[in-house]
């Protein structure tokens, strides 16, 4: 079952959850990895990800994005993200890493 999709939006990549209450863990983020690999990484240097309906990440999921900004010029924006996920960024000190923004500042 499809967990993501891509959208632009306004020149904006934009990946947006497809299913509520998804994890981002080793199930689903062979997934992300795919739209990153095919659309993103040739043709933007700015990403956003809808975290609204993201309920958990685990370190497959985490350790994907920080490969992500560490090895290509690219921003990523965290749209919505909870205070539990966030607590995970905290906790592995990679807060500096991402842009975390409110879908009213998207």
């Amino acid at each position: 079952m499809k967990c993501f999709q891509l959208e632009k939006k306004g020149g904006r990549y934009v990946i947006e959850p497809v299913k509520d209450d998804l994890e981002v863990d080793i199930n689903t983020v062979d997934e992300l990895k795919a739209l990153f690999s095919s659309e993103i990484i040739d043709h933007t240097n700015e990403v956003y990800i809808n975290f609204k309906k993201i309920v958990y990440i685990d370190s497959s999921g985490l350790g994907f994005l920080i490969r992500i900004v560490r090895n290509y010029p690219i921003k990523i924006f965290m749209v919505d993200v909870s205070d539990e996920i966030k607590e995970v960024f905290k906790a592995t000190q990679m807060i500096p890493l991402f842009h975390f923004i409110s879908s009213g500042d998207a």
